[in-house]
């Protein structure tokens, strides 16, 4: 712990996000470490962070658990100026992040569905489901309908194909079991 301590404040922003992504990946969830790992994130410049390091940062420290207010309100700050240029997987997974976290961003979640709605034959059904999900945890549910009209109204046009497993060792939404079982979402490609 000493060591990590020592040496997180020396890396970049990418190596710090790489690490937090790689702890999350690996399911080594140990508090202090997050804690640490959190404290030195927060300490960086927001100026010298990307819109993509924001997203993949705030999606790895909720899915190890973490759900500090100052944490998450500090990335929704540094990530304002940056949602008007993010892809659409960076706002999803950011506007899932904050709503796992039980940290939405009003302001995030509204530009997530936006750009959803702009670009959802580029997304994947998972992007999809988790945005979907993000939204009703923030209790944004007029955009939440908005995107389900809008995907109900596209299914008729070609969309991505494939199918979703969402498993016990996938990245689930806050409302799936965690009892080992999966749950399966399904897109048909439909021409």
């Amino acid at each position: 712990m000493m060591l990590l301590q020592t040496f997180a404040c020396r890396f970049t922003p990418d190596e710090l996000v790489n690490l937090v992504w790689a702890i999350s990946e690996l399911e080594f969830h140990q508090a202090r470490t997050i804690e640490v790992l959190a404290r030195h994130f927060m300490s960086l410049p927001p100026s010298r962070l990307t819109g993509t390091q924001l997203a993949v940062a705030a999606r790895a420290f909720a899915k190890c658990g973490h759900t500090g207010a100052r944490l998450f309100r500090a990335i929704a700050r540094a990530a304002t100026p940056h949602v008007f240029h993010m892809q659409t997987g960076d706002l999803t997974s950011l506007a899932w992040a904050l709503a796992t976290a039980r940290r939405p961003s009003n302001m995030i979640m509204e530009h997530a569905t936006e750009a959803a709605i702009s670009n959802l034959k580029t997304m994947t059904a998972k992007q999809i489901s988790e945005l979907s999900s993000a939204l009703m945890v923030a209790g944004a549910l007029d955009s939440h309908r908005r995107l389900l009209s809008t995907v109900s109204s596209q299914s008729a046009r070609p969309m991505h194909s494939g199918t979703v497993i969402l498993g016990a060792n996938a990245s689930q939404p806050p409302w799936a079991q965690d009892d080992g079982s999966e749950a399966i979402l399904q897109v048909e490609n439909r021409t």
